[in-house]
């Protein structure tokens, strides 16, 4: 009899079955060639979510699922999970030396809106009209070859051919901040030369962009009153993270695991108590866990648990309850959970969870 690929799962005596966790793999990111690889990490995956069902059913909790959005609710399993985390997890209260230390460390990340004063010519594309955005981009690409040789033609270009309808000045777009433009193109103004036509394309939702930034502003380092609420809410995802991460090691501490092995990472970093020692943090650090249908892949995209739609912008709240997502090198997003309110928060891996 021929040797079994993977060997069984037990957790605590039960069996992950394998189509479950070849389902899994399929949403778990691997280099090309390494199947094994996507496998033990859904393996973990699904390992830790049993353990948090098995939790919960020994915690009396019982499911009380809630509707996410319109037509979507909470499977009872969600339910309890989300339950447990927020019966399980007590974050540490932020202090005012923490936070001190923390706008000390990177003040320059707290600064005013910066300023733009600056010209575009659109040309226009659906964003899944992909012959339109090929025809878009070569038009686009044609207009910035004519201006690197004449960018005194700004003007008349973006009046004859701009699809938008700052072409009756121009393309001129008066003063924006970050926040008035797509991230696109806010990307772009932040890395466009003052008084030059930008030497790139710029791809935007709306199609293809040829950008001319007159002038930038930065924002002033803002005093630290001023940066409080921003260096409060990184320091509370720090604190939420690190206690939901040192609760779900000690589960795993705590249990009878047979066909995988755990692969030890590094401590959380000194400075910060995420708790739990050297052992807990690398059980913890070497999962991928993600408690619901719901996952993230390295790029960022979302996949919802509605049919796994991949969503690239990333969602500002409800669509994905508890995503548990712990990988070693990618930034992802954890939900954090404050009673009932449901918010999908940026962090990095493991207690390097926010850059302040």
């Amino acid at each position: 009899m021929s040797k079994p690929l993977h060997p069984d799962i037990v957790v605590n005596g039960t069996t992950l079955v394998a189509a479950d966790i070849a389902a899994e793999a399929q949403n778990q990111h691997a280099p090309k060639g390494k199947p094994g690889l996507a496998w033990r990490k859904a393996a973990r995956a699904l390992a830790v979510r049993q353990l948090m069902l098995e939790e919960a059913a020994s915690q009396g909790l019982t499911p009380e699922p809630r509707e996410l959005a319109p037509g979507q609710v909470e499977t009872e399993e969600e339910a309890l999970i989300r339950a447990l985390m927020e019966q399980a997890v007590t974050p540490e209260p932020v202090t005012e030396q923490a936070l001190r230390t923390a706008y000390d460390r990177n003040s320059d990340a707290y600064r005013a809106p910066s300023l733009f004063q600056a010209a575009h010519i659109l040309y226009a594309a659906r964003p899944g009209d992909k012959p339109a955005r090929n025809a878009a981009r070569t038009r686009a690409e044609a207009t910035l070859q004519a201006l690197r040789k004449t960018p005194d033609k700004f003007h008349s270009f973006a009046s004859r051919e701009s699809e938008c309808a700052s072409r009756e000045m121009g393309g001129e777009l008066g003063q924006l901040t970050g926040s008035d433009v797509v991230p696109e193109f806010a990307a772009a103004l932040q890395v466009a030369v003052p008084g030059e036509v930008h030497d790139q394309v710029v791809e935007t939702r709306f199609g293809m962009h040829v950008l001319r930034l007159d002038a930038r502003a930065t924002g002033d380092i803002l005093p630290f009153e001023a940066a409080r609420p921003r260096l409060e809410e990184a320091a509370e995802k720090v604190a939420w993270t690190c206690a939901a991460q040192s609760f779900v090691a000690g589960l795993l501490e705590r249990a009878d695991i047979t066909g995988m092995d755990m692969i030890s990472l590094p401590e959380c970093p000194a400075g910060l108590a995420c708790g739990g020692g050297a052992t807990t943090q690398a059980w913890l650090m070497s999962v991928r866990f993600c408690a619901f249908p719901a996952k993230l892949r390295p790029d960022g995209s979302v996949f919802t648990n509605t049919h796994h739609d991949c969503c690239k912008s990333k969602p500002s709240g409800g669509n994905v309850p508890i995503l548990f997502n712990i990988p070693q090198l990618t930034a992802v997003y954890l939900t954090q959970m404050r009673g009932s309110a449901t918010t999908i928060r940026p962090v990095n891996s493991g207690c390097r969870a926010v850059n302040f």
